[in-house]
């Protein structure tokens, strides 16, 4: 699908499945493949794929998932997302091996919060029933726009595999915008209960940041957010992998755990995790690994 719109018009979506509509196969290994590309106006919240409310849902009755969605907008419109899964909406796969892929883009205009791909409120899943869950992001933006993340998980939102095997797994990757305003972030998890995290595969998430401002982190965990495996097995390992922005401002982090209840865990598998600081010029402060005010990394395995 492909949002339309002129002018200042708002809220051209490409794809929008709403309020226990949804998109599906009847057949047992059927696949289901979705792309949506947001209007090209100058109005806000051009969205290319929006999967929004209660049973909402992309899903399929055993085969892969596969969805793909571009933000759109121009001039100085915001919140241009590729996808957003959101107040309950859910991109899944009912196959116990059936794979979902998520890829969103933001939309390339100058304003903020052009976000690749963003998972928001209680409820709100990229899931499966067992197969491995891909989800891949790309912040947009232009000029002095800023808050460009690859993938936001935000307050509840939750990024998971429900299955217990190995083949599970969980992958996760971010690239923040390359506009000039900062804090586009690759991988940003926040809030309560925010979550990337399996029931037992391994998972990985990798982040980088984008260019241009300061605080271009490449992995993100603030709030209470976690990234963590349920696993109890040596296999449920969980590996973080950031870079920071090569930003001439400061404090471009690679990974940076902020605040009271905010962690990268596992139940039982090794948890690893890599950061490379960012920075260009005469930028300071571009730490690889930053725990601070309560974040923890940790592993609860014996």
């Amino acid at each position: 699908g492909v949002g339309g719109g002129s002018g200042a018009s708002v809220a051209n979506y490409g794809v929008l499945v709403l309020n226990s509509g949804m998109i599906t196969s009847a057949g047992a290994g059927a696949t289901v493949t979705v792309q949506g590309n947001g209007g090209n106006s100058s109005g806000n919240g051009n969205i290319g794929v929006y999967v929004f409310g209660t049973n909402a849902q992309i899903t399929s009755s055993g085969g892969a998932v596969s969805v793909t969605g571009t933000g759109g907008g121009s001039g100085a419109s915001i919140d241009n997302y590729g996808v957003l899964v959101q107040t309950g909406g859910m991109i899944t796969s009912a196959g116990a091996g059936a794979t979902v892929t998520v890829q969103g883009t933001g939309g390339s205009a100058s304003g903020n919060g052009n976000i690749g791909v963003f998972v928001d409120g209680a409820n709100s899943q990229i899931t499966s029933a067992g197969g491995a869950v891909s989800v891949t992001g790309s912040g947009g933006g232009s000029g002095s726009s800023e808050r460009n993340y690859g993938v936001l998980v935000l307050n509840d939102g939750v990024i998971t595999s429900a299955g217990v095997g190995a083949g599970a797994t969980v992958t996760v990757q971010g690239t923040g915008g390359n506009a000039s305003g900062g804090i586009n972030a690759g991988v940003y998890v926040y809030g309560a209960n925010a979550q990337i995290t399996s029931n037992g595969g391994a998972v990985s998430v990798t982040g980088g940041g984008g260019g241009g401002g300061g605080s271009n982190y490449g992995v993100v965990v603030q709030a209470g957010g976690a990234i963590t495996s349920a696993g109890a097995g040596a296999g449920a390992t969980v590996t973080v992998q950031g870079n920071g922005g090569n930003a001439p401002g400061s404090s471009n982090y690679g990974v940076f755990v902020l605040e009271a209840n905010s962690r990268i865990s596992s139940s039982g598998g090794a948890v690893s995790v890599t950061g490379t600081g960012g920075g260009s010029g005469a930028s300071g402060g571009n730490y690889g690994v930053v725990a601070q005010d309560g974040g923890v990394i940790t592993s609860a395995g014996a």
